[in-house]
């Protein structure tokens, strides 16, 4: 990796939703891919992934609703709905995909699921009942028998049964689905000796026993080919071509685990391809990070993404899927390329992408100041320092004087600081929250 990066200090407030994984539990009995059939489109199992905390929030969000004072009617139903992911929150569970098909009377999804609730089985049976019912559950929702087990059943899109039996909440698109969760029959070949999932799994490692959290598989071969199944002829003319140059064809899988560790939940997704990487699947061609690429982080950050990513290799792939697809396509895209560069002055693709380098670190650290997201640094790799100040340079001369048009007056300045030289932006005329700064690192 070039050692010489520049740093982009961002003092704008960016805001945004941050997922993070919930403090973890206990560990899934079994393997649940041994009981889904090898030819499952898409599954996903869990092993107790809320936390106490998490569990008494969606415990308290019915009396938060009654304080707000919510419709009653909205209420109900999401106070109900809190309550039922509460127990699935607390539990062991399967979801599956198992197939779907048309005919005439439409779609027919196999879908599966089974939860380990225990003596909360039958409050998620009711629970569930209410839910899709509403205050006309006795009229939408009937009762069925299935060998000697009740299952509530709804006439929706997909049909829906579901049933509790020996502490396990069990949910089935259809009555024979139904029947098979009943009988737990071995099933072969299973999903867990499939040889894509099992690759899947290899390649992401093993799990110590209770560490498991939650995993989700989609198998984009079936998938792709499910698609292009259903919709036959309503397919446009090139969208084989179009899926082939984008890289579709050659997704195989995706596959997510999230592991409990000492250090807090880690996460490790998978996208399984064949064949060269092409298209949207160039994005993923990169080379390794390195340590040094991570030594670039400061210790105390508070969060950090580091990623390569070679943009003018990305761009040129994209040139050449247009180029294939749409030859006259591409000329145009090259005219206007070619029409924006005369008129600010440099050619994005050929004077800017090839100056960045490929890594990508944007971090944020206590010692930066700022309020949630504002004191974020991007650092970028620069191959060609002095062409990159140079567009800049232009790109600044562009922007001048349509700023000036609206009362803004934007300067360069520079300082030095610990021997590094610091060039900013500084706004005049309007109040602007963003003060672009970039200095050199070697």
């Amino acid at each position: 990796m070039n050692p010489q990066f520049w740093s982009f200090r961002v003092f704008a407030a960016l805001w945004g939703i941050l997922l993070a994984p919930l403090v973890p539990a206990a560990a899934l009995p079994g393997d649940f891919a041994a009981q889904l059939p090898a030819d499952t489109l898409a599954c996903v199992g869990w092993s107790k992934p809320l936390s106490a905390e998490t569990v008494q929030m969606l415990d308290a969000v019915p009396r938060l609703l009654t304080a707000l004072d919510v419709e009653p009617g909205v209420a109900d139903r999401a106070g109900q709905a809190a309550r039922l992911l509460s127990i699935v929150g607390r539990a062991d569970g399967t979801v599956a995909l198992l197939g779907v098909e048309s005919g005439e009377a439409g779609l027919t999804v196999a879908l599966q699921a089974t939860i380990e609730a225990g003596v909360r089985t039958p409050t998620l049976v009711e629970g569930l009942r209410a839910l899709l019912g509403g205050d006309r559950a006795a009229e939408r929702i009937s009762a069925v028998e299935i060998d000697g087990v009740t299952f509530q059943r709804i006439e929706a899109w997909p049909e829906l049964l579901w049933a509790g039996h020996q502490g396990r909440f069990l949910l089935a698109s259809s009555r024979e689905l139904a029947a098979a969760l009943l009988r737990e029959q071995p099933i072969d070949p299973s999903l867990a000796g499939d040889d894509l999932f099992q690759s899947c799994r290899d390649k992401i490692g093993s799990v110590a026993e209770g560490q498991w959290k939650f995993s989700a598989y989609v198998n984009l071969t079936r998938l792709t080919a499910t698609v292009k199944r259903l919709l036959g002829e309503k397919l446009p003319p090139k969208t084989n071509d179009l899926l082939r140059e984008l890289g579709v064809d050659g997704l195989r899988a995706v596959y997510l685990r999230t592991d409990r560790t000492a250090d807090g939940p880690v996460s490790r997704l998978l996208l399984r391809t064949a064949g060269p990487r092409t298209g949207l699947l160039k994005i993923w061609d990169q080379q390794p990070l390195s340590e040094d690429d991570l030594r670039l982080v400061p210790q105390d950050a508070s969060w950090a993404v580091v990623s390569n990513w070679d943009l003018a290799a990305s761009w040129q792939e994209a040139r050449r899927v247009v180029e294939a697809l749409d030859p006259n396509a591409a000329a145009q895209l090259d005219g206007l390329l070619a029409m924006a560069s005369a008129t600010v002055g440099f050619s994005p693709t050929d004077d800017l992408l090839p100056a960045l380098g490929d890594t990508w670190i944007v971090y944020d650290a206590p010692d930066h100041g700022g309020v949630l997201l504002t004191g974020a640094v991007l650092v970028a790799e620069v191959r060609q320092p002095e062409a990159l100040r140079g567009t800049f340079g232009r790109l600044l001369n562009f922007v001048r004087p349509l700023l000036a048009a609206g009362g803004l007056t934007l300067s360069s300045r520079q300082a030095t600081y610990r021997g590094h030289t610091i060039h900013y932006l500084v706004a005049a005329g309007r109040p602007i929250p963003l003060a672009p700064a970039a200095s050199d690192r070697r």
